[in-house]
């Protein structure tokens, strides 16, 4: 990915380690199975990108594996489009704040 910077997060404190302990293995063998899904949806869908891509081309591509991925997981594409807007809504409502106009 020359060229294109990619954020960096600081990796988790040992607090947050602890915590990923609990996972149960159900859950933690279906996380993996879908990383493993969206990794290869992301190289399907960047197949099609220029070797110049904008980060609007990668940020769409990134979006399409993930939909793809949430479909490979057993979802509905109506259920997908559901839970998207369910997410988007609940990400935005914390960062409202209600006042008349609002209402």
């Amino acid at each position: 990915m020359k060229g294109h910077p990619v954020a960096t997060r600081k990796p988790p404190d040992s607090k947050s380690r602890e915590s990923h302990r609990t996972i149960s293995a159900t859950a933690d063998d279906w996380i993996r199975q879908f990383v493993k899904h969206l990794e290869l949806n992301f190289v399907n869908t960047g197949h099609d990108l220029p070797p110049d891509a904008g980060k609007s081309q990668l940020q769409d591509a990134a979006a399409r594996a993930a939909v793809a991925t949430l479909i490979d997981s057993g979802l509905e594409f109506q259920s997908v489009l559901e839970l998207l807007g369910q997410v988007a809504v609940e990400s935005q409502a914390t960062n409202l704040m209600w006042n008349e106009s609002s209402n």
